[in-house]
């Protein structure tokens, strides 16, 4: 797999660095990281699926299959930066929104199914806090990727000011 640099008086030019680092993340470690919670998450919901409530098990299927869409995204995104394709960009920057969405939408259901599976306030309590240290890290990767793709002389020289 050849890349190709060059320099411009804009920046360097192609996938390497950073930007090859970002694209690795979305075709291989983002998927990887997806499929490591599903191995954790859907095994325990379906041992307790008699048990869970039935909007639970409708919210926590939908998180599943919404995270699946993003992976599937990620992965898109990915091929596209690798490619150097002239949208990848702004795909790239949809993704980390839908990302940022999707896990603060994973936290309001655990926060949710806390409340619906057992109401105590230490339960709600917990699922705060367990949503919060889990969406940070998160949102603030995100954050910088996206950061990265706005500011950067490689992103802009190869795939222009998006």
């Amino acid at each position: 797999m050849a890349f190709q640099t060059e320099t411009t008086n804009q920046g360097p030019v192609g996938v390497r660095g950073w930007l090859w680092a970002l694209a690795l993340f979305l075709v291989i470690f983002f998927p990887i990281s997806f499929l490591v919670s599903m191995t954790q998450e859907v095994p325990a919901l379906l041992s307790s699926w008699d048990r869970v409530p039935t909007t639970v098990a409708v919210m926590w299927t939908m998180n599943v299959i919404g995270a699946l869409g993003v992976t599937m995204f990620s992965i898109y995104c990915g091929v596209a930066i690798k490619n150097m394709r002239s949208n990848a960009i702004v795909l790239t920057k949809a993704f980390i929104l839908t990302a940022v969405f999707l896990s603060g939408l994973s936290g309001l259901f655990l926060i949710a199914s806390v409340d619906m599976v057992d109401g105590s306030s230490y339960a709600r309590s917990a699922a705060r806090q367990e949503a919060a240290i889990a969406a940070i890290p998160r949102i603030l990767f995100y954050m910088c990727i996206y950061a990265y793709l706005v500011t950067s002389k490689r992103v802009q020289a190869t795939f222009g000011r998006k």
